[in-house]
């Protein structure tokens, strides 16, 4: 039996979530990036990151396993409730359907911060990740072909979209994270987390 559990990421994540991050960066073309940041760079993104937008942490028996969190998609102000979304997890860990839990629980927390589209950004192809966001609802939003230089080889990535709120109202005021009543955030979190 292994217990599943969400929670709020904190400064002192940041060097695990970094040993977990960089093998995504050396190895694969999933991170775009082409050098492990510094642990003061990546700890300074997580503080900063996180005192905007829901990054959570998902642990299985304890021990951190991965995180997921939203940022902000484009800068300019018209863009302000629209999210990107990121997810690493490390070796072993996935194809377990942790990630899938991850998105559930972001996704409902971004509800709370009044967010009205989320975005998935995928190096293609990459079925699993696809489908996972397909069977959240995600829809394509198109393809950036030959975007990014890599490993030796272009790469193309795939935009998926989801709108969270239904018609064409004018949006809500946006809240931070901070903003958001931790007591609805740890419910969330909790109903996420499971004991298999």
């Amino acid at each position: 039996m292994e217990t599943i559990r969400f929670r709020p990421v904190t400064p002192a994540d940041a060097p695990v979530l970094l040993r977990i991050y960089a093998p995504y960066v050396e190895h694969t073309v999933i991170s775009f990036e082409a050098e492990v940041p510094t642990q003061k760079e990546f700890a300074r993104r997580v503080v900063e990151i996180s005192a905007r937008w829901p990054y959570l942490i998902c642990e299985v028996d304890g021990e951190t396993v991965g995180y997921s969190y939203a940022s902000p998609l484009r800068e300019r102000a018209a863009y302000q409730w629209d999210v990107e979304l990121s997810g690493y997890f490390r070796q072993g860990a996935t194809g377990r359907g942790l990630g899938a839990a991850a998105l559930a629980a972001l996704l409902e927390v971004l509800r709370l911060q009044n967010i009205c589209n989320a975005y998935g950004c995928v190096v293609v192809p990459n079925p699993s990740s696809e489908a996972v966001l397909q069977r959240f609802g995600f829809i394509p939003a198109g393809v950036w072909t030959k975007t990014g230089w890599k490993h030796g080889r272009w790469l193309d990535v795939a935009w998926f979209q989801k709108r969270l709120i239904a018609g064409d109202a004018p949006p809500a005021p946006l809240k931070g994270i901070a903003e958001v009543d931790p007591a609805a955030v740890a419910a969330i979190l909790k109903r996420h987390g499971v004991v298999k």
